[in-house]
């Protein structure tokens, strides 16, 4: 079977595509949290589902993560430093989230130009891969050599949604 978390958008906004496209996606197997990239509007977006043994819900009030100004496009997980890294397109950056406290980074990484949707963690080197789509160049960020970011204040939550899950036939 599958299931589709079918309220992705903001839970006061009928319109489903509020946020924009979902446009990435990544998963942390510790706790199964869902990273999900928003291709638009600025200032952009990373949501966090988290499953409850029912349905995904909202694992960090909406509206999310903010990733500054640059379209966030591809998304993956490094398991060696439990870190999420989001390609933020029109910036030419990587921005990364500390995964046990969903804290995203204040400096993001430089990337080549476009870093689009192409971006992998390998597991055994603790590097990552960016497909710059714009200049034809990959980017590799040696991952263990990145600062934890430090926690800030944030805005006052807003209401949570929950995101149902509708199984269908596979």
């Amino acid at each position: 079977t599958t299931n589709t978390i079918s309220k992705l958008a903001d839970p006061g906004n009928p319109n489903p595509y509020a946020m924009g496209n979902p446009a990435g996606v990544a998963v942390r197997p510790a706790n199964g949290n869902v990273y999900i990239a928003w291709e638009a509007p600025a200032p952009y977006r990373v949501s966090v589902f988290g499953w409850n043994g029912t349905n995904y819900t909202l694992a960090v009030p909406w509206p999310g993560l903010d990733i500054g100004y640059g379209q966030g496009v591809g998304v993956a997980y490094s398991p060696s430093s439990d870190r999420i890294f989001v390609n933020a397109y029109n910036d030419n950056r990587v921005v990364y989230i500390e995964a046990s406290t969903n804290v995203t980074a204040a400096l993001a990484l430089p990337a080549g130009s476009g870093p689009h949707i192409g971006i992998a963690a390998n597991l055994n080197t603790g590097r990552i891969y960016v497909a710059n789509r714009l200049n034809g160049t990959l980017t590799v960020i040696q991952d263990g050599m990145l600062a934890t970011p430090t926690p800030t204040s944030t805005s006052t939550a807003t209401p949570t949604p929950t995101a149902t899950s509708t199984p269908t036939a596979t």
